[in-house]
This record gives C-alpha cells, sequence and structure tokens, in this order.
C-alpha cells in the first residue's frame, strides 16, 4: 500500500508541477489563459502563412529563372 500512496504521490507532484496545470490554475482564478492563447497563435499562424508565401515566391522565381 506504501508504494501505491508513494507513486499516486509523485504522480500528482507530477502533474501539479506540469505546463497545464498552471494553465488550468491561472484559467480557474480568472485569468482569460486560453483566449490569450489563441490570439497568440493567430498572430504565429498569421506570421508563418506570410513567411511560406515569400518561400514559395522565391521558389517560383528560380524556377523561372531556371527554365528561362
Amino acid at each position: 500500500m506504501d508504494e501505491v500512496i508513494e507513486a499516486l504521490e509523485n504522480e500528482l507532484t507530477a502533474v501539479r508541477t506540469s505546463d497545464t496545470h498552471e494553465l488550468w490554475s491561472r484559467q480557474e482564478a480568472g485569468e482569460r489563459v486560453i483566449e490569450a492563447l489563441e490570439a497568440d497563435l493567430s498572430v504565429e499562424l498569421v506570421q508563418e502563412r506570410d513567411r511560406l508565401a515569400e518561400v514559395i515566391a522565391t521558389y517560383r522565381h528560380l524556377l523561372d529563372r531556371r527554365t528561362a
């Protein structure tokens, strides 16, 4: 039984020290964590789409030069 208790205590410690638990705690405290993460990801997604468009344009330009 002591081993089971120790294993559960270790698991509880791991959960409480995880990033997920921190986010959950902040959300429970009233902070708009999910909304902030969503906004950050939206900005990052736009930036990465722009970067991809630049890479595609460069690739097409290089292909055009190669075939010319």
